[in-house]
């Protein structure tokens, strides 16, 4: 059942995805104020800060071969990943579910 839960999820993300972008205002080419918002989901904001976390992760993932990176569209791939995340993070809020602390703390220890 939970499974279902995350796929549903995880499917929901993809279809609403280009409604999103749809919403997208558009985006200034630098920003250094990681509070500036660069769009809304759903009401909830993706800000610059974000988006800088997720373009290192991915500069990261690139660096030890984890991944391929175009940098000519790593801004891109940056708030792609940023929108995905909000959307099931928003989707498992309204499907309830809740991730179970003592198993996180248990897998990171």
């Amino acid at each position: 059942m939970r499974m279902t839960k995350m796929w549903t999820a995880a499917l929901m993300a993809v279809a609403m995805t280009g409604t999103v972008w749809a919403q997208q205002a558009k985006i200034p080419a630098q920003s250094t104020d990681p509070n500036k918002v660069l769009l809304k989901v759903n009401g909830e904001p993706i800000k610059v800060g974000t988006v800088n976390l997720v373009m290192a992760s991915l500069r990261a993932d690139a660096a030890r071969g984890a991944s391929k990176l175009n940098p000519q569209d790593l801004g891109k791939q940056a708030m792609e990943r940023a929108v995905d995340s909000l959307l099931l993070a928003q989707e498992a809020r309204r499907e309830g579910i809740k991730p179970d602390l003592a198993r996180v703390d248990k897998q990171i220890a």
